[in-house]
């Protein structure tokens, strides 16, 4: 194995351990406070979601409210057009969902982009998780949505 190899290798554990380091030390100081309230019903049901959010709130600042609050409406919009998917019939589908959830995909990530660049370089780090897994159950959310509308279509 290469040097190049082993010191990528060293540096990934180390940042591993440092982002978990740095979760634990934020939980034990935080103690008994309680999850950031979040007043969106739809994010309030997906608990994956409402970890990712409750983590993107502790970057609130005057500068990031809108931002973080455009998040969490557009993500509930969403949500909600997974939950109308769910126990929609045949009748009462719109063949528009799925697009009408890529738009709301790609402005939540636009919103994300444009939080990251509000936010201190030591921060990005751990927001860059978050938003890493918020990509992807966004992915997936849009290719559930696009899956129950054809299979109701069809």
């Amino acid at each position: 194995m290469s040097l190049l190899r082993k010191i990528s290798i060293g540096a990934g554990i180390g940042a591993t351990a440092g982002v978990t380091l740095h979760f634990v030390q934020k939980s034990k100081e935080k103690g008994n406070e309680t999850l950031p309230e979040i007043k969106y019903k739809y994010i309030e049901k997906n608990s994956e979601m409402r970890f990712h959010v409750g983590e993107l709130l502790s970057f609130k600042s005057s500068d990031t409210e809108m931002v973080l609050e455009s998040i969490q409406d557009t993500l509930d919009r969403l949500l909600a057009i997974e939950a109308l998917c769910e126990t929609s019939t045949r009748e009462s589908v719109k063949a528009s969902w799925p697009i009408t959830a890529q738009h709301y995909v790609q402005d939540i990530v636009d919103a994300m982009v444009l939080l990251r660049t509000n936010i201190t370089q030591q921060q990005q780090v751990i927001m860059d998780m978050h938003i890493e897994e918020i990509k992807t159950f966004l992915a997936n959310t849009v290719y559930n949505i696009d899956m129950q509308v054809q299979n109701l279509l069809n």
